[in-house]
This record gives C-alpha cells, sequence and structure tokens, in this order.
C-alpha cells in the first residue's frame, strides 16, 4: 500500500469534567465522547462555522415552509448548535429558543462551535427539555427535537404520550415539529408511530439512513395550501439555500 500523500494533523481537546471531547481534523472540528472514536454527536466546518453539515439536520428543515408564519422557533437539544446557529444567522425575524439539559454542553458550544450569545432573538435555556415543553403552550411555529444524550439514548423526558401530546400543545395553528428519530427496531418504530398518529393530526417520515428518520408531525388548522407552499418554500430558499420548493413540489406530486 503507497502512503498517503499527506497526514492530516489532528488535535484533540478533552473537557474536564465531562463525557465530552473536541477534536479537530482536516478542517474539521467534531464533538465527540471520551474514549470513543465512533462517538461523533456533530461536526462543524471551522472556516464556516454556520453551515449544517448533518443531512439529519438539512432535514429538519423541510418543516419551515409549513407554517403560515415563523415568528418562534422552539429547539430542544443543543449539541454543536448547527441548527441554532444556522437559523439564527439566516432567519434574522424569527426569534429562537433552544432547550439543553447539560449545563457544560452550552459552555462547550459557546466555547468551541461558536454559539452566539443570547440577545433579543436567541436565548438559549438550561433545562429539561419535556419540563419547558409543558410549562410553555402556544409558543411556536416549528419545533426541532434532537434531544439525545452522550451515549446516543432518548431521556425518558424527552419520549412518550406525555411529552408529545405536550408538544403538540406547544405549537401553533398550522405548526410542525421535526424529530430525529432513531429507528432501533422495526417494532419500536412502528409502536412510535401508533402513539404519534394518536396525538398529531398527520406525519411525515423522511428517511436519512436505514438506522434513523426524520418525522414531520403537523398540527393542521386547514388542508395544505400548495400553492402558498410553493410560495413561502421559493421565498426561504432565497435566504437559506435549502431546495425547499423541490421537497414541496415533489410532495404536491405525490399527493
Amino acid at each position: 500500500m503507497n502512503a498517503p500523500d499527506r497526514i492530516d494533523k489532528i488535535i484533540e481537546i478533552p473537557i474536564a469534567g465531562t463525557p465530552y471531547r473536541v477534536v479537530d481534523e482536516d478542517g474539521w472540528r467534531q464533538l465527540m465522547v471520551m474514549g470513543n472514536d465512533a462517538s461523533m454527536h456533530c461536526e462543524m466546518l471551522i472556516r464556516a462555522p454556520d453551515v449544517m453539515a448533518s443531512r439529519y439536520a438539512r432535514l429538519m428543515m423541510n418543516a419551515l415552509p409549513f407554517p403560515p408564519r415563523l415568528d418562534d422557533i422552539l429547539l430542544i437539544g443543543l449539541g454543536g448548535g448547527q441548527q441554532t446557529k444556522f437559523l439564527y444567522r439566516y432567519l434574522p425575524g424569527t426569534r429562537l429558543v433552544t432547550v439543553e439539559i447539560d449545563a457544560a454542553v452550552v459552555d462547550i458550544s459557546r466555547t468551541y462551535f461558536m454559539v452566539p450569545p443570547d440577545d433579543e432573538r436567541l436565548t438559549v435555556v438550561v433545562d429539561d427539555g419535556g419540563r419547558h415543553v409543558a410549562a410553555h403552550p402556544l409558543c411556536c411555529d416549528v419545533l426541532l427535537c434532537d434531544g439525545y444524550d452522550h451515549t446516543f439514548n432518548v431521556p425518558d423526558s424527552l419520549a412518550g404520550e406525555e411529552f408529545y401530546r405536550a408538544c403538540e400543545r406547544a405549537l401553533r395553528p398550522g405548526g410542525v415539529m421535526a424529530l430525529n428519530l432513531d429507528r432501533r427496531s422495526d417494532a419500536w418504530r412502528a409502536a412510535h408511530l401508533r402513539l404519534l398518529r394518536r396525538i398529531f393530526d398527520s406525519h411525515l417520515e423522511l428517511p436519512v439512513n436505514e438506522n434513523q428518520s426524520i418525522l414531520l408531525l403537523f398540527k393542521r388548522d386547514r388542508e395544505q395550501d400548495y400553492p402558498a407552499l410553493l410560495r413561502r418554500a421559493k421565498r426561504l430558499d432565497e435566504l437559506l439555500d435549502l431546495d425547499l420548493a423541490s421537497f414541496i413540489g415533489s410532495l404536491e406530486h405525490r399527493r
């Protein structure tokens, strides 16, 4: 085997008092768990920290055209803040609240992943996401839930009927929840979908890979107006460059 033309410089930063480490390699920064080389929670392109690198995170943005307004977005789970940073930069007319249970993750995200400080548009709250959602009905137009801990498990407070009913109540009419769903097993996924169908008006599943899906969960106040959806998607594409119009067009074609 020929030797590689170059060897990437790797810098590893352990975060004392936490299970996390930050790894810089070949222009990318990753948040990983100590002692586990397959434990990447998020990554950031260092020269463009507001870019969303993860396909699943970009798929979650497909929720954005559906609500009639985008005044408020609630995010559960911060991690390296890729969705928070992206929305903060490109949707200047939208207020963001991000809820993160681990204060150490908030410190890491701001020290190493360039999450901006709180201001009139952004608030990062250290709290349990389930408790926060239950206390804030009708607070948001979009709810993005990506609440996995350092073991890649979902806390009990972010699963189950009580949590999802609170999420449905947190959405304003016409609002949408995007859920990062680990498809642990066919039986587990099927049971989860049965539960969600009892709570939300409808859902749409967007596969990421064989082990992961994004679920869009709708709180509709009327039937979808596809011409209006397409207009909103095109306006958002001018800001976000996510090709949302093609996504909406594909839904209308399949209708």
